[in-house]
């Protein structure tokens, strides 16, 4: 019977040292949070930490992982290639907003690099499926966009999408860390300058 309970317990575990290091790695950064901080944070010891995760980037790729599904299902959810382009754009800004509120630390992340090596992704099956989904998420990408795209060539596209990505994150950014001088500045909300904002991209 004990051994049945094994893989729901450890999942169990998993879940709960990866919301304490969520917690953590926002508090105090990914490389100043040691595997000790995380067993104490979750009131595990150390050999079940050991258990359930062999280091540090092991719990930040299963996290990594978790908000690339979700920003994966929210953009197939909210966009469609029957949709017109404008639409799918706000859609893609208003799920990236979602996405910066369930997953702030990762968010962070967006615009960090990816691993891509072949011999890493082949030993390390979360890196690749995180890999995977990125692609999965470009792919759709393409396909929504694809009208607003006409003779345009896949590398092309993809440098498009990038250079979507980059307009939408950093206006976010801005709008987070500036928001008292927008404020004060402008007389606009957060919510007010993003709304205008994506618009004007």
């Amino acid at each position: 019977m004990a051994r049945k309970k094994e893989p729901e317990r450890a999942l169990q575990n998993k879940a709960r040292i990866m919301e304490s290091a969520r917690i953590l790695f926002l508090q105090k950064g990914i490389e100043q949070t040691s595997m000790e901080d995380i067993a104490k944070k979750t009131g595990i010891c150390k050999a079940t930490l050991y258990t359930c995760y062999p280091n540090r980037d092991a719990i930040k790729n299963d996290i990594s992982l978790e908000a690339m599904r979700y920003l994966y299902q929210i953009f197939t959810e909210r966009t469609s290639a029957d949709a017109e382009p404008e639409r799918n754009f706000m859609a893609i800004c208003s799920a990236l907003l979602d996405f910066r509120d369930k997953y702030p630390l990762n968010f962070q992340m967006v615009v960090e690099n990816i691993c891509i090596d072949d011999a890493v992704l082949a030993e390390d099956q979360t890196l690749l499926e995180i890999f995977e989904i990125g692609e999965k998420i470009n792919d759709h990408l393409l396909q929504i966009f694809e009208t607003a795209y006409l003779g345009k060539s896949r590398a092309e596209m993809i440098e498009l999408i990038f250079e979507m990505w980059g307009s939408i994150y950093g206006l976010i950014l801005i709008a987070d860390n500036k928001a008292e001088y927008i404020q004060k500045a402008t007389g606009k909300s957060r919510e007010a300058f993003l709304q205008n904002g994506f618009m004007q991209i």
